[in-house]
């Protein structure tokens, strides 16, 4: 009987325990089914167990209800999470670039449509360059392009700016998902030690770390509780242990952005156990490293927008840059080389030079001044006004031929247009005869001499100097006195301070100064007369000491004062003329014979007899022994032969009075020194200006307009005498090739003309820099305002007419020579720099602007290619994931209807059970 009772009662257990498993697992089939559209959840599964006591099977357990996942999968899940991320980044900025920024190349609002319109009006203003109304139109399309050029690179700017904000926000994101991760750990921690549920929080967990992998691809572990640690490389960000920080702030306005202001550093900071920042910090992206750096990055949306910001969105912009730069650049040189109708009264450069840079030049340049209508003008001695060329191969600009420093230049033009002599020297026909300078070979020295001083001096001694005696007093001086200071420095700084201040005309002739213990006098002209400057030591010789008694060491000029001959053919029939010179002699003295190559000129043309690649023998005057002084004069004869087309010779002597310059600030080199008289029978002679006053004036200014005399940088301006004298810069074939003086000469130079060089005669704007160019891409100010402004013809020599030869030029207002030359710039290949990751090319400037459409293009459809591929098998990977953890209805359903029927089952079976312990009982 107890054997059957034990057995009834050992069954009675078993179908209690699968009653309560399946009143557990029903339980879990229900939150299954509750949870089927929460996102995140993963469903729950109940693990059983047999319990077997003695060898006998006794029961069913659970063991544990965990969650159905698939760590594989998961981990490739997250990874893909990245990569969606960072694909469907770049396409949301790409897509909104091409629809909103670029805008569709089939639109009137793209670079090519703009540029295309621009060219329509030039062409039609070749056809009608006296209209103001199409001169308005064509300034007006040009604006319309360049502000295509600027709207489009300030967009893109833009895109870079929110990208960098997003940035910032997207670190935000960032702290706040390890925020809930670092507490998601604490909880785990917690509910391990009271043996709570964890599964819950390891749903939670996995969630946050979905979102943390769609910023960025961290590298995640776990430890044996399920506490999650996650890094950057070797960058840790989260642990059980220890809080951190990601650090980021974006750039505060677009203006720093686009002007090229360095990022700030993304850094991850160490946070005490207050959430305060410690001063352990560590730099996961610096900004210094280029794309290399971003290639070190793994997937997600930060590395999106840094690779956008930094790389990508800035190879656009380099390539509108080159495009603006390169197209502005080649315009603006044809556009220099012509000149408005009617020409203007003055031109200022935009480009910022010293006085003393010097540069290498190649070719000629042609300034011609006409009238306010366009015609030539006459000349201060009734001449037909020839315009000034520089041949830059033989200009010497101080370091030899081909070289020019500003000021040279500066001179040069001044030398000619400017303030001249009274009159001038003609033989034949050739005018203007000049001395024009071209060594610096003179010498001579000044006068010198000492007071040593061995102490103070007392009040009442006094020295001499050149016959005048100063006293040193005690008290406040007076007259030619000087107060004794608190030491000898103090004394000697008060004595030159007197001396050089002076009006006393025995004392002015000299300059002053010490080092201490000595004044030391220096006659201000050169030569021997300083030598007679008196100096004792006077009264004071107890403790000053003279080094003579007059000033020592003064010399005369000596040296080669060595010169060409400058002048103008206005041959009357416009042939060319040989000039000749067969001796010279100096102050009046014998003649004597020279060697000098018989130089021909072309007519209408003024140049140097050493110049235009012809070489002669510049004459040489030795001045040596002639007893000369600075601030002497000498004269200088020459006989002169000119030989008309028609061979006849015209002799005559001409002579010239030339001055010896101070040797530490005085030049010869290109000065001209008209000629005083003309000698002879030959038909030379000499005529008076009728007018002193100068047509034109070159300068150096700074940004308001003011003159720069040395030191300072600043612009070139030519500055016509009054509002009937104006300006017209031909560049014909000049062009700068490198500053002087440096290694690598040839990779500083420009190849711009010489009006182009200076900026004289700009069309565009862009502060002449290859970076931001399409973004400040503009046309001048002033042809904005007057678009008549715009550079239309060129000067051309004045029709001949009768038998007398013309050499003026004038611009005439139909003149279309330089809008026909900007027209062709449409059509011809230009070549481009690399640029972002377009290689240098040689094309239109159409050509450009679709290689720049097709490769913003490319990076758009690459990163919509990218972004399809990614989201498909990430889609994949989710649906995969979903299959293992996701909740299936039917199958919780199922699984229901399973539960139930084994519920049905056990019930059945111990209602039998009880039948049987009743029958067993009245049995007993």
């Amino acid at each position: 009987m107890s054997t059957i009772s034990s057995g009834l009662t050992s069954s009675l257990k078993s179908l209690v325990d699968s009653l309560n498993v399946n009143q557990a697992t029903m339980s879990v089939i229900s939150d299954n089914i509750a949870n089927v559209n929460t996102v995140g959840y993963t469903r729950k599964i109940v693990a059983q167990e047999t319990k077997v006591a003695g060898g006998t099977v006794s029961g069913v357990s659970i063991t544990e209800i965990r969650r159905a996942i698939d760590d594989f999968l998961i981990n490739a899940s997250r990874n893909q999470t990245s990569k969606v991320s960072e694909a469907a980044t770049k396409n949301a900025y790409h897509d909104r670039i091409q629809q909103f920024t670029l805008g569709d190349p089939g639109s009137s609002f793209t670079i090519g449509s703009s540029l295309n319109n621009f060219f329509g009006k030039l062409s039609d203003f070749a056809n009608d360059a006296s209209s103001p109304v199409k001169a308005n139109l064509v300034v007006t399309a040009a604006r319309d392009f360049a502000e295509s050029i600027s709207t489009i690179s300030t967009g893109i700017q833009n895109e870079r700016f929110n990208a960098d904000k997003d940035l910032q926000s997207t670190v935000g994101e960032l702290n706040s998902i390890l925020g809930n991760l670092k507490d998601i750990n604490g909880a785990i921690k917690e509910n391990y030690l009271v043996q709570g549920n964890l599964q819950a929080l390891y749903d939670a967990r996995d969630n946050e770390l979905m979102k943390l992998q769609n910023i960025i691809d961290a590298d995640i572990n776990f430890d044996s509780i399920g506490q999650v640690t996650a890094s950057l490389g070797n960058t840790e960000i989260l642990s059980p242990s220890q809080s951190y920080e990601v650090v980021y702030t974006r750039a505060s306005n677009i203006e720093n952005l686009i002007n090229g202001a360095p990022f700030n550093p993304i850094t991850v900071v160490a946070l005490d156990d207050n959430g305060e920042r410690t001063n352990k910090v560590e730099t996961y992206f610096s900004g210094n490293g280029g794309q290399a750096e971003i290639d070190d990055l793994k997937n997600g949306k930060l590395k999106a927008l840094l690779e956008l910001r930094d790389t990508e969105l800035p190879e656009i912009i380099s390539q509108l840059d080159m495009l603006a730069y390169t197209f502005a650049d080649q315009f603006n040189e044809i556009h220099n080389g012509g000149t408005a109708y009617p020409p203007p009264q003055q031109l200022t450069g935009v480009e910022s030079f010293k006085l003393s840079d010097t540069f290498n030049f190649q070719g000629t340049t042609r300034i011609t001044l006409v009238d306010e209508l366009g015609k030539p003008l006459t000349g201060r001695y009734g001449e037909e006004l020839v315009p000034l060329e520089i041949n830059f191969d033989e200009f010497n600009g101080g370091e030899g031929k081909g070289t020019a420093s500003v000021q040279a230049i500066i001179d040069e033009i001044n030398n000619y247009y400017g303030t001249q002599a009274a009159q001038i020297a003609n033989v034949g026909p050739a005018q203007d005869i000049k001395i024009a300078g071209v060594s610096e070979n003179i010498t001579s020295v000044k006068s010198t001499g000492t007071i040593t001083f061995s102490g103070q001096p007392t009040a009442g001694q006094n020295i001499v100097i050149n016959g005048v005696t100063v006293t040193f007093v005690s008290g406040v001086p007076s007259g030619n006195q000087v107060q004794i200071g608190a030491n000898l420095t103090s004394t000697l700084n008060n004595l030159t301070g007197f001396l050089n201040t002076s009006a006393n005309a025995s004392l002015n002739v000299a300059t002053y100064s010490n080092n201490n213990t000595a004044m030391t006098v220096k006659y201000d002209a050169a030569g021997t007369t300083g030598n007679a400057f008196t100096l004792t030591a006077g009264t004071a010789s107890a403790v000053a000491t003279a080094s003579g008694a007059t000033l020592a060491g003064g010399a005369d000029a000596s040296g080669n004062f060595e010169f060409d001959f400058d002048f103008t053919n206005l041959s009357d029939d416009g042939g060319a003329i040989t000039f000749d010179v067969t001796s010279i002699s100096i102050n009046g003295g014998a003649s004597s014979a020279v060697t000098f190559g018989a130089f021909t000129q072309e007519a209408g043309k003024r140049s140097r007899t050493d110049m235009n690649g012809i070489i002669n023998d510049s004459i040489n005057v030795d001045l040596t022994g002639l007893g000369l002084e600075e601030g002497d004069t000498f004269t200088i004869s020459a006989v002169i032969a000119v030989t008309d087309a028609d061979g006849n010779v015209t002799n005559e002597t001409v002579t010239f009075q030339l001055t010896v310059p101070d040797p530490e600030t005085g030049s010869t080199l290109n000065k001209r020194y008209a000629a005083t008289a003309v000698s002879g029978s030959g038909g030379g002679e000499i005529v008076t200006a009728n007018s002193n006053s100068s047509f034109l004036a070159a300068s150096l200014v700074d940004a308001n307009g003011n003159q720069i005399s040395s030191g300072s940088s600043g612009f070139l301006k030519l500055n016509g005498a009054n509002s009937n004298i104006r300006i017209s810069i031909d560049q014909l074939d000049s062009k700068e090739v490198g500053t002087f003086g440096v290694a690598d000469a040839e990779a500083t130079a420009t190849n711009r003309g010489f009006s182009h060089f200076f900026g004289m005669n700009n069309f565009f704007t862009f502060g002449d820099e290859l970076k931001n160019s399409s973004v400040n891409l503009d046309i001048r100010s002033d042809i904005l305002r007057t678009p008549t402004n715009l550079a239309t013809g060129r000067a051309q020599q004045s029709p001949q007419t009768g038998v007398t030869a013309k050499y003026s030029y004038e611009i005439g207002a139909a003149s279309n020579q330089a809008v026909k030359d900007l027209i062709t710039l449409r059509d011809i290949n230009i070549n481009f720099k690399a640029a972002g990751s377009l290689p240098t090319l040689s094309t239109t400037i159409g050509g450009y602007a679709t290689e720049l459409y097709n490769f913003a293009a490319s990076l758009a459809n690459s990163a919509s290619s990218d972004f399809d591929k990614e989201t498909l098998l990430g889609n994949s990977l989710k649906q995969k994931v979903d299959d293992v953890s996701g909740v299936n209805m039917d199958e919780e359903i199922a699984n229901t209807i399973k539960i139930q029927n084994s519920y049905n089952a056990s019930a059945k079976v111990l209602s039998m059970i009880r039948e049987m312990f009743k029958t067993l009982e009245e049995s007993v």
